[in-house]
């Protein structure tokens, strides 16, 4: 998890960033938060995808990896996530409740 990019979640009622990883809801304290400038035009659109496929343009965290920024539904709530589209994950991972959790579609 040191020096690599991964989405996660944050929050001021958070303690950290919340990040999913190795199958559990990681906390960190030093963490890099993106965020779109006003002086820019333009903006990001959410696009539905599944089964580690995901949208021309998505905003990949990293060149050297096949992870994504995205956002997936769980327990009712909409939740930001990783998107990892290596064999064989290729899949959603989100942190909820202390946990890693996986979903297929996103």
């Amino acid at each position: 998890m040191e020096g690599v990019l991964t989405p996660g979640k944050c929050g001021y009622h958070l303690e950290g960033a919340y990040i999913p990883y190795d199958c559990k809801e990681q906390v960190v304290n030093n963490y890099e938060v993106l965020v779109f400038p006003n002086r820019t035009s333009g903006f990001y659109d959410w696009i539905h995808a599944s089964n580690g496929e995901v949208p021309k343009h998505a905003y990949q965290t990293d060149k050297d990896t096949c992870m994504y920024v995205g956002r997936a539904r769980y327990s009712g709530s909409l939740i930001p996530c990783k998107i990892d589209t290596s064999p064989p994950h290729m899949c959603a991972y989100m942190g909820y409740g202390e946990k890693e959790h996986s979903a297929k579609e996103y």
